[in-house]
Parts: structure tokens; C-alpha cells; sequence
């Protein structure tokens, strides 16, 4: 069932129809704030991995080495010892003090920065490159730098300086004009700082954003590469902060089916000069009208242009979602299925009717449900509008196939053990062919069962022991010398009830009987030690359970 959520007014709260009424009212006033808190477009995700260092480290981005005449003669990244030069640098960083403490090293906003080149001299030089296919979704590169240059005024081909060039799978620079940024340090920059440490001047530029149309290079392979330089006289340092994303060049629109305004943002990086006339980055109109169109033409800090355009419309949201049954007590796998026709989907909220806490922010979570039933499971989603819409669906989870035989089970010759694997209504496969719920069996064998319902399956193993009743015999030897070893001959085993034991000389005569396990023999025979040799015996009586029993055999005397 379908609940459509495009407002964050108290009135309609009140208006969600009944069958949303059971979720707890305070609960959805949270969500509903918490979505209104994070709603919106968020430029700063990229496009690009790693391109804005997510990773805190420098994958998918090249690093170089050298000089002031050679910058890349080196591949790699120098980022340990005490003076790197290709560093990480994670928010919130710290102020700068050749800036006279008036920069941070981490570009506002972001959870990472890079520091390209350092304060040591040596006329040193460093590089950092991005490469990136140009697609559809990406053709809005979007960087941020600082930069921080010593400035001893020497000739300005001299000088520290801080270059940016954006060059095609040719290796050319795909407009000299908007693909190239050079400056040295110089008084008098526009938008530049001066600081004036014990040892000279600096020059410093605060964070500057600067968005890249890309758009004319969809297909091709591009590189975004960022030099700093010392001076060429080795005594001044030349350094730079640097965070990069990716974007789409387009206009967002933010326009709820409840709301009577809609809300157009352009990409970050530019000014702005809107077909209303406003300059902001963002816009809002009231009382829109579908199928309106705005504009926007952006114009980079180097004078490049371009304009986008947008066709109003109301975001569709359509929330839907997918499981896999499972039983009880097994995670049951929820798949979100939910569509859009603008923006993004950047926020879900599951509700799975069991009384347990919300889950936010999990697009496919998993939850296992502690007992069998029918439950209500909702979805709610919201997008970077920020719109809301939701679903509610039954889900019924059936009670877990569970089969535990406990231990090995020992049996008396001949007689049968009933095993019972449980769970009544389920399909059962046993070691023995068999396909019922309980079976009889015995001998000495393994017995395993799969138990399987239509989500989920058991199994267990149980060895089966045959075993006699009572066990009755007597050594096959012994020695009556006197040295407290093995100088009886006794009967020994239990589970018995009686027994006769009778031992036989060669001859046939009877040398020694009795039916007491304490009364052994010790040898002799009317009073006379018998010497050493082979003598028969048998020993017959009952066992507890009044079954008979008979051996016989031979027994060595020793000396």
C-alpha cells in the first residue's frame, strides 16, 4: 500500500491515513526533520573516485617529482620524512602560519585535503594528476585550491608559481583559455592576500571553487594536472591545497508535488546570472508551472561561460521494495526498489513492523524476525528534493526448520531406536532413503535427516552403537608367582546376573570352578601348583535382562 510523504507540516502529519497510523507519531515527526536537515543536492559528493581523497590517500590520482625546469622527472609520491611533499590532509586541518595563520589546510565542507609541494626551497617542484573518462554524469569537474607562494621578486619566469592545465588523450590543452591556470607570486593579485613573515613576503590566495564544463570532451580520456614551483633561485618555496569532485553539468530542480515553490540550484564553481535576473546559486520560485523553463548561464573565475537550462516538473517518487522470505530467526534480505524521475534517492527509512528500532540510511538492509508471523514492513524514501513518498507491505515469515538429535544413541543387539526429526509439515530426506517425519531403525550406522519447509532448511547427524547386554570373559593368561601381578585368574565383565566358570586340565579334568567374580584361581590343584601349560574353560550364566550366555576357550598358565 502506497502513503505519498511531500511535506514536513504538522498538518500532514496528521493527515497519514490509517494504515500508517500504528508507527509512532514522535518517531515520524524525527524522521521527518532529520530528512528535512539533510535534504537537498549535495555537490560535493564525486563523481570521481577518490578524486576529493574519500579514500585519505592518494589512489587513483598520479604523483610526480623534480625540479623547477623539470617537475615530473620523477614518478611517485614523496609523503613521509620531514619535509613531504605530497600530503593528506584531514578535516579540519590546521591554520596555516605562513598565511599569517589566516587559511586552513582543508577546503571548507570537506573531510579531506591534499598539500601539494612544502615550505622547504631547493628549487623543488611538484605534480598531481586526475585522469578521468568524460561521461554525461561527470562532466562537471569541480576543484578547490589554495595556494601559498613566497614572493622574493625575482624575474617573474622566476618566481614560485602554481599551474593548472587540462589537456585531452592527445596530450593537448583542451582550451587554452578555460583548461589553463598559471600564476606566480606577485603583489597586487586580485582576490590575494599579502603576509609578511621575519623572512620576506608571502603571497596567499584563500580556497577558491572553480567548476570545469566538460561537457564538449564526453567520451575522451582527460587529465587534470595541478605543478607547484619553488623559485628557480632555490631559496623561496612555492606550495598549494588542493580537493576536487566530480559532477553533471545541469541544473537541480527541488520541486515537491505538496509544495506550491520549487527551488533550481547550479552547479558550485561559478557566478550566476539566471533568466529571472538573480545571481545566487540558487533560486526559488513560487507558484511554479510545469513545464517552465529556467536557465542559468555560469561563468568561471576565468572568464569561461556556459548555460544550462532546466524544464520545470514535480519529482515523481515511487517508493517499492523487494524481499526474500525467510523463517524466523533468519536475516530476510530487503532489496529497495524504489524509481524517480529527477534528482536522487539519497535517504530510506525501514520500518519492519516487529517493534524494533528504524533503519536509516540502508538502502538493502537485512533483519531477521525473532517469531513466526505477518508483519507490516514500510519503506520510506527521500530524495535530494528533499520529496518523500512510502509503501507498506505484509511480509509473513514461516517458524524455522530446526532438528536436533542430541547424542549417540547406544542399542543392544537386535532392538530399533524411533527417531523423530520434528517440525511437523515439512519435507524430510534421512540417510536411509526414508521420507516420513519419524522412522525406525537400528544397527550400527550414522543416521542424517535434511528438514526443509519452503524457506529454510536443517540438518543433523546422529551415530547409532550396537552394543550386548552384559559382557562376560576372563584373560587369556595368567601368572600365579606371587608378585601381586596377574595371579588370579578371575572372571571380570558386568550386566550380568550369574555365571559358572569351569577350567579343564589337558586330560579333561576339572582343576578349578566357581560362580563368585571374587573367588579366583591361583593355580593349583588339591592343594598342588600346577605347573605351567594350556588349560580349557567354559563359562556360561544369564545377563541382567535373562538372556544366556556361553563361551569358551583356553587359558595359559605361566610361571
Amino acid at each position: 500500500m502506497k502513503t505519498g510523504l511531500n511535506s514536513l507540516t504538522y498538518r500532514n502529519i496528521l493527515m497519514l491515513p490509517d494504515n500508517m497510523k500504528r508507527i509512532n507519531f514522535t518517531r515520524w515527526i524525527l524522521i521527518l526533520i532529520l530528512s528535512a536537515c539533510s535534504g537537498g543536492m549535495i555537490y560535493g559528493q564525486s563523481y570521481c573516485p577518490n578524486s576529493n581523497f574519500s579514500a585519505g590517500n592518494f589512489t587513483n590520482w598520479e604523483g610526480f617529482y623534480g625540479d623547477f625546469f623539470n617537475p615530473s622527472l620523477y614518478t611517485g609520491f614523496i609523503t613521509t620524512g620531514s619535509n613531504p611533499r605530497h600530503v593528506i590532509i584531514k578535516s579540519p586541518g590546521t591554520l596555516d602560519h605562513h598565511a599569517c595563520d589566516s587559511l586552513r589546510t582543508v577546503a571548507p565542507g570537506e573531510a579531506y585535503s591534499a598539500r601539494l609541494g612544502n615550505d622547504n626551497v631547493g628549487a623543488e617542484a611538484e605534480v598531481l594528476t586526475y585522469t578521468m573518462l568524460v561521461t554525461p554524469e561527470n562532466n562537471l569537474f569541480i576543484y578547490k585550491y589554495a595556494v601559498v607562494l613566497e614572493d622574493p621578486g625575482h624575474d617573474p619566469d622566476h618566481q614560485p608559481s602554481f599551474t593548472i592545465e587540462v589537456k585531452n588523450q592527445a596530450g593537448q590543452l583542451f582550451d587554452p583559455q578555460c583548461g589553463y591556470y598559471y600564476v606566480y607570486a606577485q603583489p597586487g593579485l586580485p582576490g590575494w592576500h599579502s603576509c609578511y613573515p621575519k623572512n620576506g613576503t608571502v603571497v596567499w590566495k584563500d580556497w577558491t571553487t572553480v567548476g570545469l564544463d566538460l561537457s564538449t570532451l564526453v567520451g575522451e580520456t582527460v587529465t587534470i594536472s595541478f605543478t607547484t614551483r619553488d623559485c628557480e633561485e632555490t631559496g623561496h618555496f612555492g606550495y598549494a591545497y588542493l580537493c576536487t569532485s566530480c559532477a553533471k553539468l545541469q541544473l537541480t530542480v527541488g520541486f515537491c508535488m505538496a509544495n506550491n515553490l520549487v527551488t533550481a540550484t547550479a552547479p558550485p564553481g561559478f557566478s550566476y546570472l539566471w533568466s529571472t535576473g538573480d545571481t545566487t546559486q540558487s533560486i526559488t520560485v513560487v507558484n511554479p508551472v510545469p513545464g517552465t523553463v529556467e536557465s542559468c548561464t555560469l561563468t568561471a573565475v576565468n572568464g569561461c561561460q556556459v548555460t544550462i537550462e532546466a524544464t520545470i516538473q514535480p519529482t515523481v517518487l515511487s517508493s517499492d521494495f523487494s524481499f526474500e522470505p525467510r523463517c524466523a530467526e533468519v536475516p530476510v534480505p530487503f532489496s529497495d526498489k524504489s524509481t524517480i524521475n529527477q534528482n536522487t534517492i539519497d535517504g530510506w527509512v525501514w520500518d519492519f513492523g516487529d517493534g524494533s528500532p528504524f533503519v536509516s540510511n540502508d538502502q538493502n538492509p537485512q533483519h531477521a524476525y525473532a517469531t513466526p508471523g505477518t508483519y507490516d514492513v514500510s519503506l520510506i524514501i527521500r530524495s535530494s528534493d528533499p520529496c518523500f513518498d512510502t509503501i507498506v507491505k505484509p511480509i509473513t515469515i514461516p517458524p524455522l526448520v530446526y532438528v536436533k538429535f542430541g547424542d549417540d544413541v547406544y542399542l543392544k543387539y537386535g532392538t530399533t531406536v524411533t527417531l523423530d526429526a520434528g517440525n511437523p509439515g515439512a519435507t524430510y530426506l534421512w540417510s536411509t532413503g526414508e521420507t516420513s517425519q519419524v522412522i525406525t531403525t537400528g544397527g550400527e550406522q550414522t543416521v542424517w535427516v535434511v528438514v526443509r519447509n519452503d524457506y529454510c532448511t536443517s540438518s543433523d547427524t546422529i551415530l547409532l552403537h550396537e552394543y550386548p547386554m552384559c559382557i562376560v570373559d576372563v584373560p587369556t593368561a595368567f601368572s600365579p608367582n606371587g608378585d601381586g601381578q596377574n595371579d588370579l585368574l578371575k572372571v571380570y565383565g558386568s550386566g550380568f546376573k550369574s555365571f559358572e566358570l569351569l577350567v579343564f586340565d589337558r586330560s579333561g579334568e576339572l582343576v578349578f570352578q566357581t560362580t563368585d567374580k571374587d573367588n579366583g584361581w591361583d593355580g593349583t590343584f588339591k592343594g598342588h601348583t600346577m605347573g605351567l601349560g594350556v588349560f580349557n574353560y567354559i563359562l556360561r550364566g544369564t545377563c541382567s535382562d535373562g538372556d544366556p550366555f556361553f563361551k569358551k576357550g583356553n587359558i595359559t598358565l605361566l610361571r
